[in-house]
């Protein structure tokens, strides 16, 4: 099975709203194509094939994507094995961080209620220290 993109979506409701705008984020994995969407709650599903194209990323193995608290896109770069957070619209490198060694392939990772950033990796489950990379 091939994976042609990793997608990160996230909802937001807005105060008085009684309909949720999801907004999501993907990456091409052969291309580095960074593409985004948006749709009301109740829209056509077309409306997640309606993308536009923010540019390109020079990560050639993303395998995780997130959406910091700080509104940044986090990609994980499997080739480099490292967490590198980009600016949104811009893709403007903000900073990156190496993983620890130790630390096995990434799967998926994901930002907790209190902004942990975490990890899973196989059966294990894990919280990345955002500063150390352990």
């Amino acid at each position: 099975m091939r994976r042609i993109g990793l997608a990160v979506v996230f909802v937001v409701t807005l105060a008085g709203s009684v309909s949720a705008q999801m907004v999501g984020y993907s990456i091409h994995v052969s291309t580095g194509e960074v593409s985004t969407f948006s749709c009301d709650e109740d829209g056509p599903s077309a409306c997640f094939t309606d993308r536009t194209v923010l540019g390109i990323i020079d990560i050639h193995s993303p395998n995780a994507t997130a959406i910091s608290p700080a509104g940044e896109f986090v990609v994980v770069d499997r080739t480099n094995r490292s967490l590198v957070w980009f600016e949104l619209p811009t893709l403007e490198v903000l900073s990156s961080l190496a993983l620890d060694p130790g630390i096995p392939d990434v799967w998926d990772i994901a930002y907790g209620p209190d902004g942990a950033l975490w990890m899973s990796s196989g059966p294990s489950l894990l919280i990345i220290d955002q500063v150390t990379g352990e």
